[in-house]
């Protein structure tokens, strides 16, 4: 599979920034930046190489001349920290945002009505094959549920990335106007 030569969600680190679930868009290894596995399918998707990513100073990925099916061309800016790491837009339910396919078609013959049902809900789709069953044991918790398989992480920094809708990390000074904030709060509100 071109799309899964790539770090997976093993990577996600949930207490790097103030609990919000961070993960490698890439690491450093032995020199080379090894993509995560979303990285690696987006850009696959996209007509690109994960080797054609460029690395902004720290502060961003860059896919340049990213081509979206209906023939779009546009570059695309990740926000990273300065570890390579971007925060996971949790941006809907796993069970309630994406499409979900049963899997008993993927390990029996299916019939020529429910092949082309398969094949127009997948057309130009990223299909993920994500082990949900309570047997894998690989689970967290996300802002929506207690219980998500792990998986799921990937299709969420994918679909970040293919919409552009990503969570930032705040600057220093505006860490540091939020603190100064929260903390005249917690004065006005001990002194009354």
């Amino acid at each position: 599979l071109q799309g899964a030569r790539g770090t997976g969600h093993a990577n996600l680190d949930p207490a790097h920034y103030n609990g919000w679930y961070t993960m490698h868009s890439y690491l450093n290894y032995l020199g080379y930046h090894v993509p995560s596995y979303a990285l690696s399918v987006v850009t696959g998707f996209l007509g690109k190489d994960p080797g054609d990513v460029v690395i902004d100073g720290g502060r961003y990925l860059n896919i340049p001349g990213a081509r979206f099916p209906g023939g779009l061309v546009k570059d695309i800016h990740i926000p990273i920290d300065r570890n390579g790491r971007m925060i996971i837009n949790w941006t809907c339910p796993w069970l309630e945002g994406f499409k979900h396919i049963d899997p008993r078609w993927l390990i029996r013959e299916i019939s020529p009505i429910e092949e082309r049902a398969l094949y127009a809900l997948t057309a130009d789709s990223i299909v993920l094959i994500i082990d949900a069953t309570t047997k894998g044991k690989d689970f967290l918790s996300s802002p929506f549920s207690l219980i998500a398989p792990s998986g799921i992480v990937q299709a969420h920094m994918i679909n970040s990335i293919l919409n552009e809708d990503f969570l930032t990390f705040p600057s220093i000074p505006v860490t540091i106007i939020f603190y100064c904030i929260l903390f005249l709060i917690i004065l006005f509100t001990t002194l009354k």
